[in-house]
């Protein structure tokens, strides 16, 4: 069973992926800083060859994880096991901003989450 935690930043996640939020991205909350980008969708054609390249490395790895735990492939981690793909990423801690084409996010370092629109330094 998801946790509630899982479930809200999964759905805040997936919204961004409609059309009358595609130009809004995801902000979480971590321990480390603020880490921004935009939810990875396995289907988007425009994801970039290493985003398209990492996702399906990081789908595989789940699913070789699934298998090997005898968990159902359509069954979701329990609680707030598992990870969230962000691409076109930012990470600012302090004065310091990072960028990263793709990121795996765990679920259980992320302390809150927003959306937000066009995000500058």
């Amino acid at each position: 069973m998801n946790s509630l935690k899982k479930e809200l930043i999964t759905c805040f996640g997936v919204s961004t992926t409609m059309d009358s939020l595609k130009n809004n991205r995801l902000v979480l909350l971590t321990s480390v800083g603020l880490i921004i980008g935009t939810f990875v969708s396995h289907d988007d054609e425009t994801n970039s060859e290493p985003v398209k390249f990492l996702d399906q490395i990081s789908t595989d790895i789940a699913c070789n994880y699934k298998q090997q735990n005898n968990i159902d492939s359509k069954t979701p981690l329990d609680g707030n096991d598992g990870f969230l793909s962000l691409k076109d990423v930012q990470i600012k801690s302090g004065n310091n901003t990072l960028n990263f084409s793709f990121i795996n996010i765990f679920f259980d370092q992320i302390i809150g989450v927003t959306i937000a629109g066009s995000v500058t330094d």
